[in-house]
């Protein structure tokens, strides 16, 4: 399966995980960006608004279970494993930027 091969070639991603997120997606062209699977898995933030008002922003609840597992999973294991995803999530996370610290939060002994 050349999408599995495709996969395999992403940080963090293995065979299980890859043999389950091509189980859960399926055909990934069926979703027309990148914004639309991550709504799909339960991971776009849902905003809540009434005309031009906006009341809140707050993460979903639903999506799909075993999807949203297998990414986030896939993305700490990548930030563990590769220094490109690592210094991303650095800059990303408030957590370590305000620290300034090298490793993951859960790696911390505490």
């Amino acid at each position: 399966m050349p999408e599995a091969q495709i996969l395999m070639t992403l940080p963090g991603l293995g065979a299980v995980t890859c043999a389950t997120f091509l189980s859960e997606v399926g055909d990934v062209s069926r979703f027309g960006s990148a914004a639309k699977l991550a709504a799909y898995a339960g991971l776009a933030p849902r905003v809540r608004q009434s005309g031009t008002t906006v009341h809140s922003v707050t993460k979903p609840r639903g999506g799909n279970r075993r999807l949203k597992r297998v990414l986030v999973l896939s993305a700490s294991k990548s930030i563990l494993f590769c220094d490109e995803s690592r210094a991303y999530y650095e800059r990303k996370s408030p957590k370590c930027a305000a620290t300034d610290r090298r490793s993951p939060p859960w790696r911390e002994g505490g």
